[in-house]
């Protein structure tokens, strides 16, 4: 049996662990799993075409439809609400720019009607801590916007009704002697804060955020976070860094004399002017359990019930190119989790399909919302399919796709009984397993 198949073989077994009395005689559940099917669930799930599966979008959608169409062609019976499949859920709203966005430069000379209109969310979009609201004003430049020891980018200028230009601050394009602490998006939200207040703070009327020199050029989703007291912008810097340039401020050679020198570079005020208008639009979103239901075929067990569980969702596209890639990446989640995905739909169409079936009802949950906090799982514990009172055991099932000839089942401390199970099963189908407190 391939190795990356051990695990849903594991737990298949478990249920029908020798000895219970429950235990499906005749045709072996185990022998319709398969490496092939396996893994054509995986690239399916896992496929380019669903974006990642970001909970509440098109591609999360598909993959827990995908997932109920399997367990209706396997015979499993809906668990869901208002005896469907699907058991929705609310999530986080979503932000997006809302119309009337704008950002216009001008030339600060009267004598020409110089002007560039930059276009929403493929030039510019506002930031989720961005305030609504529009401005006009002349345009400075202030560096980061950082005040640390000696390091002062707002020595020398006054921002006071201005549109600030800031560089994003970001660990990786910082000179040395600055320093700010790394990390995903939401230690970038709380920076970028840190940014629009400052600049309140010394009068700004508006920001609008460039990518430094070096770093990815792109401008990603809107994402909801705590509202500022002005209005926030984030424009490409391949549009904005050669106007700029061209009225007095040229990026690359201003952050090269950052990086060489501890003192300060000059702020600079720019012959240009700039209105901004900047309005987010957010809408309600939801994700979906999928719940499949095998009932029990002992009449005096059939009460109880063990759930097996695996989340079908990722994190959908990237916010930001890795590396000197440019573009946008989608996050696929192979590993994690349309493996775990994949053994669920695999164990349970080895039930499904068995003419001897487990004597208690076996519950088949693909959650979502795992990746934005385990929202579809509690989701579950507030409105189970079968009372938790009934609920023996559940098993979850969590990127098993990299197993290099080893299982890893964690928890079995909690539950002796099911730890002898495993073991009895691991013994009986594997090679693998070794008394060291865990099984392998």
């Amino acid at each position: 049996m391939h190795t990356r198949l051990l695990l849903p073989a594991l737990l298949a077994a478990t249920l029908a662990a020798p000895g219970r009395a429950d235990e499906p005689k005749g045709a072996d559940p185990l022998e319709s799993i398969r490496a092939e099917e396996f893994l054509a669930h995986v690239r399916w799930l896992a496929d380019d075409a669903r974006e990642g599966r970001l909970t509440g979008s098109a591609g999360e959608r598909a993959a827990t439809q995908y997932v109920a169409d399997r367990f209706a062609e396997w015979g499993l019976q809906p668990g869901g609400d208002d005896g469907g499949w699907f058991q929705p859920f609310p999530i986080s709203s979503r932000a997006f720019p809302a119309d009337g966005c704008v950002c216009t430069l001008r030339g600060s000379d009267p004598t020409t009607s110089w002007a560039k209109a930059l276009t929403c969310v493929d030039e510019f979009r506002p930031l989720g801590a961005s305030a609504d609201g529009e401005a006009e004003g002349r345009v400075v430049f202030a560096g980061w916007g950082e005040t640390q020891g000696t390091w002062d980018d707002w020595r020398g200028i006054d921002a006071k009704g201005a549109i600030v230009v800031l560089l994003r601050l970001e660990a990786e394009a910082l000179p040395p002697y600055l320093k700010v602490q790394g990390g995903g998006f939401f230690m970038r939200a709380r920076l970028e804060q840190r940014q629009i207040k400052a600049a309140a703070a010394h009068g700004a009327a508006a920001v609008v955020f460039v990518p430094a020199p070096g770093r990815p050029d792109v401008i990603g989703r809107v994402e909801r976070a705590k509202r500022e007291a002005i209005p926030a912008l984030f424009a490409k810097r391949a549009v904005l860094g050669p106007i700029l340039a061209t009225h007095g401020c040229d990026l690359d050679a201003w952050v090269a004399g950052a990086k060489t020198t501890k003192a300060t570079p000059a702020a600079l005020t720019l012959a240009l002017s700039a209105r901004v208008t900047a309005k987010i639009r957010v809408d309600k979103m939801a994700g979906r359990n999928v719940i499949g239901v095998l009932p029990g075929a002992d009449p005096g067990r059939k009460r109880e019930v063990v759930v097996i569980g695996a989340h079908a969702d990722h994190v959908g596209w990237n916010e930001e190119a890795n590396g000197t890639d440019q573009s946008l990446d989608i996050h696929n989640g192979a590993d994690d989790n349309a493996s775990g995905t994949a053994g669920l739909l695999e164990i349970a169409q080895a039930f499904a399909t068995s003419p001897h079936r487990p004597g208690r009802t076996v519950v088949f949950a693909s959650f979502t919302g795992e990746e934005l906090g385990l929202l579809g799982s509690q989701h579950y514990v507030k409105h189970p399919a079968f009372p938790l009172a009934d609920t023996v055991a559940m098993i979850n099932l969590d990127m098993i796709g990299r197993a290099n000839g080893r299982v890893e089942v964690g928890g079995l401390g909690e539950a002796p009984s099911l730890a002898t199970d495993v073991e009895a099963a691991a013994r009986r189908y594997t090679e693998l397993f070794t008394k060291s407190g865990r099984t392998h």
